[in-house]
């Protein structure tokens, strides 16, 4: 793996904006997705009880992505920018890269996931040695 890794601050595709999170995001993730329980039942934290958890989250995020060890993506439609519908974040590990996701419920059966999903692999694909 490459000694310093440089993400792409902004993805796009067809349908959606994948980009750095920012502090001020707290709020729209916060009521799209972070606090409410159906949606991170599969995730390793708890559903936010205060719009400060998911700020705190934010700032992990934030610190993870300057250090160089995950790189989380805010995920916007095209057509509704600064509307967050979800997160997905990149962890390379050595030869290999670890994706994590949450999609708000109203979101879900569109294929978004999959498309950000696919827009991170191939990123990701240059991370891994050959």
């Amino acid at each position: 793996m490459p000694e310093s890794l440089d993400a792409p601050p902004l993805l796009s595709t067809a349908h959606l904006r994948l980009r750095k999170p920012e502090l001020k995001d707290a709020d729209p993730i916060f009521a799209a997705c972070a606090a409410n329980p159906e949606v991170v039942r599969f995730l390793s934290w708890k559903a936010h009880q205060r719009v400060q958890d998911t700020e705190g989250f934010l700032q992990r995020c934030l610190e993870a992505w300057s250090e160089g060890t995950t790189f989380a993506y805010v995920i916007e439609l095209q057509d509704s920018p600064d509307n967050p519908i979800g997160m997905i974040d990149a962890r390379p590990q050595g030869p290999r890269v670890a994706f994590g996701y949450v999609l708000a419920r109203s979101s879900r059966g569109h294929g978004y996931m999959t498309e950000a999903l696919s827009s991170l692999v191939d990123w990701s694909v240059g991370l891994v040695p050959k």
